[in-house]
């Protein structure tokens, strides 16, 4: 399987990365970092997470951060 990120998901990372990065750009760098290493496992697990709020889509809550993959 291939892990491909939407114009969407990437503006979103930025935005991520932007917003914690004003506090503290070392944070923001792992945060995503986090994020990114996440989704790769739903290439290995790609029925991991629950039903999503949108027919046919999971949703992946990312351990120990207040994001949910789509």
């Amino acid at each position: 399987m291939k892990l491909v990120f939407d114009d969407q998901a990437l503006a979103d990372l930025e935005g991520i990365h932007r917003w914690i990065a004003t506090d503290s750009p070392a944070t923001a760098k792992s945060v995503v970092a986090r994020l990114f290493s996440s989704a790769e496992l739903l290439t290995s697990f790609p029925l991991m997470g629950r039903s999503g709020s949108e027919i046919g889509t999971l949703e992946w809550v990312v351990p120990r951060l207040p994001y949910v993959i789509v």
